[in-house]
């Protein structure tokens, strides 16, 4: 390249560039457009509302992607009792115990069955020797006590009439062994406070409940007819008392996962709740003692 080329391109790149007035609106706008977007990004992201949610893992309600725990709304597993209520006969189909049915006991004693009833309390899965309770409380009048007494309220009424029966609040997680459950009420002299008179819990007082007037609250009850389609043939056995109470330990494994309901499947079969049982020829008394000695055998959980 000659020297007046190269002194030509020298001059060149050392004169001053001017920017046109359209050059400079363009990248004002530009510019203006940017810091707009990130005004309006800022804007955005500081006018969001936080998330308040439950954020305890243990929860059933659980929302992990929740800003903010909030407080008291976390909802807590339940420890439920599902069952499978049957009538299995050795040699003949197993039939559901439900109402209007009719039933042949060992003694082949027929009969047709309106209503059944249990009680349950202190109901503890467990895990070898040691025993969980439910979180659920309740404060409850005891006859000679000069103020109200602190349950565990995991009194639980089963019927022949349901399926599913929740017993409480329960927390506890892995694989449990069986369940330990007290038959009755527990303490016979049990006051129920009048927040309970009318509602679903297991020691309110109503039709259907579990207590009544006369005998106070009962384990079991049992209303059938002798006589199938005779109502004039009903009869009703009720197995009441403190001596009566049994504490019943059921074997069968089942689990529990974190944030999830826990259900025990307990089967009765009322076969071998009855058998030895023959309404015709025998008493209330000797239905009582045979219901009370063939309980344990009746119960497991599958």
């Amino acid at each position: 390249m000659s020297d007046k080329l190269k002194k030509k391109q020298h001059n060149y790149l050392l004169q001053p560039r001017f920017v046109t007035e359209h050059q400079y609106d363009s990248n004002m706008r530009q510019i203006f457009r940017f810091l707009l977007f990130s005004a309006l990004i800022i804007s955005v992201a500081s006018c969001t509302e936080r998330v308040e949610d439950c954020l305890d893992i243990n929860a059933t309600n659980f929302r992990p992607d929740a800003d903010k725990a909030c407080e008291g709304c976390c909802v807590y597993p339940e420890l439920e009792i599902e069952t499978s209520q049957i009538f299995k006969r050795i040699g003949l189909d197993t039939n559901s115990f439900r109402a209007d049915s009719v039933f042949v006991t060992s003694e082949n004693d027929t009969f047709q069955l309106n209503e059944a009833r249990f009680l349950f309390s202190d109901i503890k899965p467990y895990k070898g020797q040691e025993l969980f309770e439910t979180n659920d409380t309740i404060f409850i009048g005891v006859e000679g006590e000069p103020s109200q007494v602190l349950f565990v309220d995991d009194f639980t009424s089963i019927t022949t009439d349901g399926f599913t029966f929740t017993v409480g609040e329960f927390r506890e997680t892995g694989l449990f062994d069986g369940v330990e459950i007290r038959w009755g009420p527990g303490d016979a002299d049990v006051v129920v406070p009048d927040s309970l008179y009318g509602n679903s819990h297991a020691l309110a007082h109503g039709q259907d409940s579990t207590w009544n007037s006369t005998d106070g609250y009962f384990h079991f009850y049992l209303d059938i007819n002798e006589e199938p389609g005779n109502d004039d043939s009903q009869r009703i056995i009720l197995v009441s008392g403190p001596g009566f109470d049994q504490i019943l330990n059921i074997t069968g494994q089942f689990e529990s996962e974190t944030g999830f309901n826990v259900t025990i499947k307990l089967e009765i079969d009322y076969f071998v709740l009855l058998s030895g049982v023959n309404f015709e020829n025998q008493t209330d008394l000797q239905i009582r003692e045979t219901i009370k000695s063939n309980l344990p055998g009746s119960l497991s959980v599958q």
